[in-house]
């Protein structure tokens, strides 16, 4: 009997163990934010939410460095501020998305005072909540200008701030300090700074595109139409998806 046992036992095909199921690695940071600058300037919302989330994912885990949280935080609340000036998004949802971004880059500044990037992003995002909302423009108004200024103070050529700076002059009533002219003067002092910044510069590392349509927008003011269709192709060139660059701004300008 037993070695009938034995014998059955060894006919018995094996059946494989079950090969464990893949894992999906977690994407990293720089590649993390590089789709989301991509889908970003392609008012690609799923694609910049799915992106935010992910940042917002790596900042709950564990072990992550004060710089890269600094990084992850402000990568969210740019994420936030692209997506307040999506005409498809509702206003209540922008409002949400730009109440989280102040407080994320509220926290990068906490802990380090001294952050220009998040002093001129921040200085942004209350541009973009007086956009959402013109009667916050009394209280936001002067709190922008008072960021950018002291942004601006600890890193004068930093190009991302002088985008910031050339979009609040632009859009900027001259009755209360824009110029379009001084815009555009902004304008080509970023590019000129962001010839000399690496295109590999760690994140943040965006805002070519944006020098470009603004600097198109300013030379649009004042009718020199083919200056900025020059512009804007170049910004086309960064962006070849931004559907307002290729149907809002360069058809006005033919």
């Amino acid at each position: 009997m037993k070695n009938l046992m034995l014998a059955l036992v060894l006919t018995v095909p094996l059946t494989p163990l079950a090969a464990p199921a893949a894992q999906t690695p977690a994407p990293d940071f720089e590649s993390v934010v590089a789709r989301l600058e991509t889908a970003a300037l392609a008012s690609d919302v799923a694609v910049v939410k799915d992106a935010r989330l992910a940042c917002l994912r790596m900042l709950a885990g564990s072990g992550v460095s004060a710089d890269r949280v600094a990084q992850l935080r402000y990568a969210v609340a740019y994420a936030g501020w692209r997506l307040a000036f999506v005409p498809t998004m509702a206003a209540r949802e922008k409002g949400d998305l730009l109440t989280d971004a102040k407080t994320q880059l509220d926290a990068v500044i906490a802990a380090s005072p001294r952050h220009a990037e998040a002093l001129g992003l921040l200085s942004a995002v209350y541009g973009a909540q007086i956009a959402n909302n013109p009667d916050l423009g009394m209280s936001l108004g002067p709190a922008s200008g008072e960021m950018i200024g002291r942004a601006l103070a600890l890193e004068p050529q930093n190009p991302r701030l002088l985008v910031f700076r050339g979009q609040s002059q632009f859009h900027t009533p001259p009755e209360y300090g824009g110029s379009v002219r001084d815009a555009e003067a902004t304008g080509r002092q970023a590019l000129q700074r962001f010839e000399q910044e690496p295109a590999t510069k760690p994140w943040p590392n965006w805002g070519r595109f944006d020098a470009h349509v603004l600097l198109g927008q300013a030379l649009a003011d004042r009718r020199d139409n083919a200056g900025a269709r020059a512009a804007y192709d170049a910004a086309l060139k960064i962006a070849p998806n931004s559907a307002w660059v290729k149907f809002a701004l360069l058809p006005a300008v033919k």
